[in-house]
Formats: structure tokens, C-alpha cells, sequence
């Protein structure tokens, strides 16, 4: 889509909204954006976007034989000019949907599923560690862990690691209790979670470290509770 347009087909201020649109979103037709696009391109690169997976090819392979396929009947088109055009979006698109055949030839599975290779360990704790949250610049990973293993209880803390390298630090070693449930802010200098200290309820700190500072109150177990929501510009929050 984006090799075709030139524009992401899901494109939004920050990885969260980003997340949001791929599940929720139907991207704008390419012919909205590019009016030599052909229609048959469209319609296959709509199916391939589609949100009921029954709608979508179900191998990479059945992609790209459309894509071929396509591209075998634009061949045959006795308009130069038409078929220059096409030729420009088939080839590309072709092209890329190759590139996605042969990635995921390496990477699916004897029963169809996407497996990952070369996965990197970026966490070593020996007990729980849970609510993972990436930062906005990809950089750093903020989550929350029981070093006894506990799961709806004890002590949690709020760990940062940074993916280049060197040891987790623990944001929330001063308090003895559930600090769970990380989010960052859009510009990445915060972190907002949920916590059981002075009556329960959200809470926002530095991610280089500090005293957090009581957001909202919350009533309930930390398993009730769930991760803020930060808006784009920062101020108001949701759950």
C-alpha cells in the first residue's frame, strides 16, 4: 500500500493510535490517492488489509499468484498508456508482495502460523514479570515485575531496560507494595501507572526517576485495574 500510494495506510501520531487503527480502521481506497491505480489492484490490496481474517488471502502464496495473475492480464492490454500505468503499480506491488512470500516462507510454520526467528531475551528476572509498554522511540521497555513470583499480590515494581543494552533499573524500589500497569507519555518523559500506595489509584513519574505524583484514585485490586491511557498532547488521561 505504501509503496503504491507513497502514504501509510495506517498512519497516526504515536505507536498506540497506530496499534489502534491497524485492529479498528479501514484505510483510505488507493484510488482516493492515486487515481491511475487500477481498480483490480485496489480490490486485491483491500482484501489483503481486510479485518476478518476469512476475508483475507490465507497464505502469503495465494497473495502473490493474484499479484502475477494481475499483472499477466495488464500484459495483455492493447493500451499503451493504460498499460504503462498499471504496469508502474503492478510491478511494485509485486515486488513487495515477493519480498513478503519469501520473509514468510522463512518464517511460518509447518501448519500455516507466523512464527518468529531469532527472538532477543531483553528481560531476565527470576520471577513475574508482566505489562510490558514500549516507548515512543522504540528505545526502551517499561514493565512491571514480582521478584517472588507473585502474580495478584505482593510487592510489583516498575522496571525500565533499555533494548541497546544494560541492566533493568527499578522506578519504584522505594515503595513496598503493587506498582503496576506502565504507559508513556506521547513525548516519552513519563510514565503513568497504577499503583496501591495512598489509597490506590494512578499515578505519573519521570521516566529518568522521582516521586510519583497521584493522577486519579482508583478503587479495587491492582488485577482490576488496567494501563492509562495518555492524549496526544499529554494533559488528560484515560483507563
Amino acid at each position: 500500500y505504501e509503496m503504491v500510494t507513497g502514504q501509510l495506510p495506517f498512519k497516526r501520531g504515536h505507536q498506540k493510535a497506530v496499534t489502534t487503527a491497524i485492529t479498528d480502521d479501514i484505510p483510505p481506497p488507493m484510488r482516493s490517492l492515486r487515481s491511475d491505480v487500477p481498480k483490480e489492484l485496489d480490490r486485491v490490496l483491500r482484501r489483503a488489509l481486510a479485518k476478518d481474517r476469512d476475508y483475507r488471502y490465507q497464505t502469503v502464496s495465494d497473495f502473490v499468484s493474484e499479484l502475477r495473475w494481475l499483472k499477466k492480464e495488464s500484459e495483455r492490454s492493447r493500451a499503451p498508456t493504460s498499460r504503462r500505468a498499471i504496469a508502474v503499480s503492478i510491478v511494485v506491488a509485486l515486488l513487495a508482495g515477493v519480498g513478503l512470500s519469501m520473509l514468510f516462507d522463512r518464517q511460518t510454520a509447518v501448519d500455516g502460523r507466523l512464527v518468529f526467528t531469532n527472538p532477543t531475551q531483553v528481560t531476565t528476572a527470576l520471577g513475574v514479570e508482566d505489562d510490558p509498554a514500549w516507548s515512543p522511540d522504540g528505545r526502551t521497555l517499561a514493565y512491571s515485575a514480582s521478584s517472588r513470583g507473585e502474580v495478584y499480590a505482593g510487592n510489583w515494581d516498575i522496571w525500565l531496560v533499555q533494548l541497546g543494552g544494560g541492566p533493568p533499573v527499578n522506578r519504584t524500589a522505594e515503595h513496598q507494595g503493587a506498582d503496576r500497569y506502565p504507559s508513556w507519555s506521547p513525548d516519552g518523559r513519563q510514565i503513568a501507572f497504577w499503583s496501591d500506595r495512598d489509597g490506590g489509584g494512578y499515578f505519573v513519574m519521570s521516566a529518568l526517576g522521582g516521586a510519583p505524583r497521584k493522577l486519579s484514585a482508583v478503587s479495587g485490586s491492582g488485577a482490576r485495574a488496567s494501563s492509562p491511557l495518555r492524549s496526544r498532547d499529554g494533559i488528560s488521561g484515560s483507563r
